[in-house]
């Protein structure tokens, strides 16, 4: 009988095909989309990252690869200050090895690293299933993270709301094609010290996040009043007939949140958007689209886990993110 001891360790460039074939295996019926992981998500999501090397951790028994959790770097900012963050993400444990505490140590062995190189906190947004365990780690639950919807299309939405089928990223009308230099132009005229933990958006980040992306196009709009200029970033998804636009970031002037929105859904209409949906950013007001027509609904449960404790009661607080789409690792 072969021994059943487990081994938690970083992963190794060996280890690759490995870790994608469970990775897949693991987020077949769980995630919404088709999306299939290979080479060139290992390069862009583990190697390539701007804010550094992911700490990928893995259980390994007999020589098998049987469970993985990756924490990937993030830069954040609150007032200047930037702040060294880890996104905790990519966990599966192979179900021959579930029940067995595996989950947890894998967790546990990434956050001592963490602290060791000195990262300041730790987010992340778990399913249910996760959930109880990053309590247990003492991870601080900030509550569901509140979206804004509107339906366009109200049969589409609804059918493709309950059928089986993945949804799946579509090409962006070439209209819309992202222009990093006039997104660096719109960040860096309206750079703000205000209260909101955000992400530290460099020069490189909207290359790396959007545009270099392995599975998913991104496309921009832009809208310009007199001096003020703000900037969204969205994303497609269509499943069946239905058609659903994200909205992954948005970038400058708060002052024009309600009259970009109208011109937002003006063009989601001649995209033939069945709905738009995005997450809840109190620095744009998003509060106020309720008088374009959207609602909001709770979707992903967010928890951090403050490593600095100096930086605790801010990141602790939901309401003192700037939250977007684009900062979760599967959108």
């Amino acid at each position: 009988m072969k021994d059943k001891t487990v081994n938690i360790r970083e992963a190794e460039e060996g280890d690759r095909q490995a870790v994608l074939d469970l990775l897949n295996l693991g987020f077949k019926k769980e995630q919404r989309t088709s999306t299939v992981r290979g080479n060139k998500f290992w390069q862009w999501k583990y190697n390539a990252g701007i804010f550094g090397d992911s700490i990928l951790t893995l259980a390994e028994c007999n020589e098998r690869i049987v469970g993985v959790g990756n924490l990937w770097p993030w830069e954040l900012q609150c007032r200047g200050q930037i702040l060294k963050g880890l996104q905790a993400c990519d966990s599966v444990i192979h179900p021959e090895f579930q029940g067995k505490g595996l989950f947890k140590a894998i967790r546990e062995y990434g956050l001592n690293i963490a602290r060791k190189e000195g990262f300041q906190l730790i987010y992340n947004f778990p399913n249910r299933n996760s959930l109880s365990t990053y309590q247990s780690l003492g991870w601080d639950y900030l509550g569901l993270i509140p979206w804004w919807v509107k339906i366009l299309e109200p049969v589409n939405t609804a059918v493709s709301y309950f059928a089986d089928e993945k949804a799946s990223g579509i090409n962006i009308n070439k209209r819309f094609v992202l222009d990093i230099c006039k997104l660096i132009e719109v960040a860096s005229e309206y750079r703000t010290y205000d209260k909101f933990v955000d992400v530290n958006r460099k020069r490189e980040f909207y290359k790396w996040r959007y545009k270099c992306h392995p599975t998913r196009q991104y496309g921009m709009l832009l809208h310009e009043k007199g001096y003020k200029k703000i900037a969204a970033i969205f994303t497609i998804n269509q499943k069946g007939a239905s058609k659903e636009m994200i909205i992954v970031d948005l970038i400058g002037n708060p002052d024009l949140t309600k009259q970009f929105f109208s011109k937002i859904i003006e063009i989601a209409k001649y995209l033939d958007i069945s709905y738009l949906a995005l997450m809840n950013n109190d620095r744009f007001n998003t509060d106020q689209l309720w008088k374009l027509g959207f609602f909001k609904k709770g979707m992903k449960n967010m928890v951090v886990l403050p490593i600095d404790l100096s930086i605790e009661a801010k990141v602790s607080n939901i309401q003192n993110w700037a939250l977007v789409a684009g900062i979760h690792d599967s959108i």
